[in-house]
C-alpha cells in the first residue's frame, strides 16, 4: 500500500528488440498480482480482479498497443484470478474518454492500465480522480497527470520532464551550439518542449534553438525539414514519434541533413 501511494518510477532495463514492452508491462503485472494477493489476504469477497486496458489498438500506434496486450497476457500466463478487458483509444483523447467510461460504468474494473499516449492521459486524469480507480501508466507521461488524477495515476517510467531535462543536459555536455527542436501540438509533445526550454534557461545555456512546432496529424513535414537544413544545426531533437511515422528519417536523408537526431524513443 505504501508503494502504491507515491508517484513511483521504476526503471526497466532496455532490451534491444521488440520485447521491451514485455519487460515494462511485466512490472505492471507484478503490481496487479500483488493487489490481487492483498485482496485475498484481507478477506475480499471478490474472486477475480477486473483489469481494464486502454491502448491504441488501431491507427498509427496500433503496434504499440498490440505489444502492450501481449506483454500483460504473457506475464499473467494461465492465471484465472484476473480478467483483462481491453479498449481501443487509437491514441485519441475523445476515444480514450469513451473507453474509460465503458470500463468504469459498464465493466466496473478494479484497476486500469493506460492510456499510453500523452493527450489521452491528460483527458482521462480528471475522470480517474472522481472514480478513484488505481491507474498505472506504462509509458512516460507529464508529471501533471499525477496531480490531475488526485494521485491515482502512477507511472513506471521516467516522466516526460525528466526525459527532456536529460536531453538538454546531454546537449550541453556535448558542447552543441545550435539545436533544432521539433514538436507537435499535443499535450505530450508540448510538455517535452516546455521542460527542454526551461532546463536550458535555468542553466544559462547559450544554445541557439530552432523551434519548429507541427500541427497534430500533419504529414507535410518537408517545410520543417528544409528549415532544419537552412539552420544547419549541430543536433536535432524530435520529441514526438509522429515525425518518424511521416517519413522524417527518409526526408532528412533526402536533403542530406547529417546532424545527429535525438529522440526519447
Amino acid at each position: 500500500n505504501s508503494i502504491l501511494s507515491t508517484n513511483t518510477y521504476v526503471e526497466c532495463s532496455y532490451m534491444k528488440n521488440k520485447y521491451t514492452s514485455l519487460c515494462v508491462l511485466g512490472l505492471i503485472v507484478i503490481t496487479i498480482i500483488g493487489i490481487s494477493f492483498y485482496n485475498s489476504e484481507v478477506g475480499s469477497k471478490k474472486e477475480t480482479l477486473k483489469v481494464g486496458v486502454i491502448a491504441p489498438l488501431s491507427g498509427d500506434f496500433a503496434a504499440y498497443g498490440d505489444l502492450a496486450l501481449l506483454g500483460v497476457r504473457a506475464a499473467l500466463g494461465s492465471s484465472t484470478d484476473i480478467i483483462l478487458i481491453p479498449e481501443d483509444d487509437a491514441c485519441e483523447p475523445k476515444k480514450a474518454i469513451s473507453a474509460y467510461q465503458k470500463l468504469n460504468s459498464i465493466n466496473k474494473v478494479d484497476i486500469l492500465i493506460g492510456p499510453f499516449c500523452g493527450s489521452p492521459q491528460e483527458a482521462v486524469a480528471p475522470l480517474v480522480k472522481n472514480s478513484r480507480i488505481l491507474t498505472l501508466l506504462p509509458s512516460s507521461a507529464p508529471k501533471d497527470v499525477y496531480g490531475q488524477s488526485g494521485g491515482m495515476m502512477l507511472q513506471i517510467q521516467y516522466s516526460v520532464e525528466q526525459e527532456s531535462e536529460f536531453m538538454a543536459q546531454t546537449f550541453m555536455d556535448k558542447g552543441y551550439k545550435k539545436v533544432a527542436l521539433v514538436s507537435y501540438e499535443n499535450a505530450f509533445s508540448q510538455a517535452h518542449r516546455k521542460a527542454f526550454f526551461n532546463y536550458l534557461k535555468s542553466h544559462d545555456s547559450n544554445i541557439e534553438l530552432l523551434d519548429e512546432k507541427l500541427s497534430l496529424g500533419t504529414t507535410a513535414i518537408t517545410p520543417t525539414v528544409l528549415k532544419i537544413k537552412a539552420f544547419d544545426p549541430d543536433a536535432v531533437f524530435i520529441n514526438d514519434v509522429s515525425f518518424f511515422f511521416a517519413g522524417g528519417v527518409v526526408k532528412m536523408d533526402t536533403y542530406k541533413i547529417t546532424a545527429p537526431m535525438y529522440t526519447t524513443y
